[in-house]
């Protein structure tokens, strides 16, 4: 229990200092996007944070001890074109002056189609990726915390994260949120290649891992058991979690300036999946030990404790610890814009969007109180994602949209919803891989409709 109550300490007191000198501008740009001032720097180490969440940091670990070096990979890759293909979206959206006074992506979508309908489909669905994201990060923490203390409540747990994590976002803003999504990154990146090194240090260096890894994981990058799951399953399902990652859009909004915004998200995609990278191999580096893991969850928690020392395992703690609370600062400042600047009008929406925050943090808690399982999660809420992908690459890029071409998109996103929901409840029976790429492919098929629609009409 001292490693985890220390580590708590740690957290609070890191979090605290820096949001500290993190107080947002009472108006609508400073507490939204930063006053639309952010730095390439900073805003690139947000958004490796943002992204990377506590299930990256989980299964770098689970595919590592289950998939192998391979597995690792493709969960890097995917990784890697999700963040960066934002950084594409995010550079055409900064070429209209009109959008770049936006907030949100649901500005753009206004905007563009003048459909509150269709509007109002995008921001139900990142109101609920930003619970989807804050419940997944709190779960992937309560599993940890459950092996480092398991006579000291799941709940106490959550409510830690959650108070600390409320506090500073309702302080700062998405100011304070990127501020301490840098420091947070930056110690993340630190136990990655520091804990790996002196684990694969003690357990005989990086020969005797690779090939004990490799003898008890033999699977090549190509492996069918690789290849379809995780690699290409994922590459749907995280270019999905992207694409309706509002957090990621207001990053555009606050770094505003389109001759860095694809530089930025590139550098943050590389940043993060060294830091994914470095805990896999961490994590294979089990198959050098004796050390038998209750679950694959727990592979590279368990080789740190053992082959790395307290120091380290506490800072590993202290660091995914990080990595839940930048998603989780970043989910709930894209719920109160969202609801703050699209849903709610008032005559004070930084107010609206605070309130907004702490009611979103509530129902979060209470869902990851349930104790669902990440990778059910993952491929539920996660598939609800696939939807936009299409519109939103088409919205972001097409030269010329017309208000037919806004009803296609409602259309193909309302049939995907409904045929998700049977492959769901198992009326029709798919393979996730199909059930994931027919999900992302539905909504274009209704776009090239509407595009074959108006040519003919």
């Amino acid at each position: 229990m001292n490693i985890l109550l220390i580590s708590l300490g740690l957290f609070v007191l890191l979090n605290a200092a820096v949001a500290w000198t993190s107080k947002a501008t009472p108006t609508r740009d400073g507490f939204f996007v930063a006053d639309r001032k952010s730095g390439m720097w900073s805003t690139a180490f947000s958004i490796s944070a943002t992204f990377l969440y506590a299930f990256g940091c989980i299964f770098a670990s689970v595919f590592a001890y289950t998939k192998g070096w391979a597995g690792v990979t493709w969960l890097m890759i995917p990784n890697l074109i999700a963040v960066a293909s934002v950084g594409f979206v995010g550079y055409n959206l900064l070429k209209d002056k009109t959008l770049k006074t936006g907030f949100n992506f649901t500005d753009v979508i206004r905007n563009r189609y003048q459909n509150k309908t269709l509007t109002w489909f995008f921001t139900v669905l990142y109101l609920v990726s930003a619970v989807y994201a804050i419940t997944a990060n709190l779960t992937g923490v309560g599993i940890v915390a459950n092996y480092l203390a398991p006579d000291l409540n799941y709940i106490t747990v959550l409510t830690v994260m959650s108070v600390v994590v409320l506090a500073y976002t309702i302080w700062g803003g998405l100011k304070a949120s990127i501020r301490t999504d840098m420091v947070q990154m930056v110690l993340l990146l630190l136990v990655a290649i520091v804990g790996t090194s002196v684990v694969v240090s003690n357990v005989g260096g990086l020969n005797t891992v690779f090939t004990n890894w490799t003898s008890a994981k033999p699977a090549g990058l190509f492996d069918p058991s690789v290849l379809w799951i995780p690699g290409i399953l994922l590459l749907a399902l995280l270019s999905g979690s992207a694409m309706a990652d509002n957090g990621l859009y207001q990053r555009i909004y606050a770094l505003n300036d389109q001759n860095k915004v694809l530089r930025t998200f590139v550098l943050g995609g590389l940043i993060m999946i060294v830091t994914m990278g470095g805990l896999g191999l961490m994590a294979g580096a089990i198959y050098s030990t004796d050390i038998v893991p209750g679950k694959p969850h727990l592979a590279g928690t368990m080789v740190l404790e053992q082959m790395g020392g307290i120091l380290l395992l506490t800072l590993f703690v202290v660091a995914l610890l990080c990595a839940s609370a930048s998603t989780i600062d970043s989910a709930l400042n894209s719920a109160g814009s969202i609801t703050a600047n699209d849903l709610i009008k008032s005559k004070d929406p930084v107010r609206t969007g605070k309130i907004v925050i702490a009611a979103v943090m509530f129902g979060s808690f209470i869902l990851a109180s349930l104790k669902i399982d990440l990778w059910i999660l993952l491929t539920t809420f996660g598939l609800l994602r696939l939807t936009i992908i299409a519109p939103t690459l088409y919205s972001a890029i097409s030269r010329s949209v017309t208000k037919t071409d806004g009803w296609f998109i409602l259309a193909g996103i309302a049939t995907d919803i409904v045929f998700l929901t049977l492959s769901k409840s198992k009326v029709i029976t798919l393979t996730g891989i199909q059930e994931a790429y027919l999900g992302a492919l539905i909504p274009l098929a209704f776009i090239v409709a509407g595009k074959i629609y108006q040519k003919i009409r």
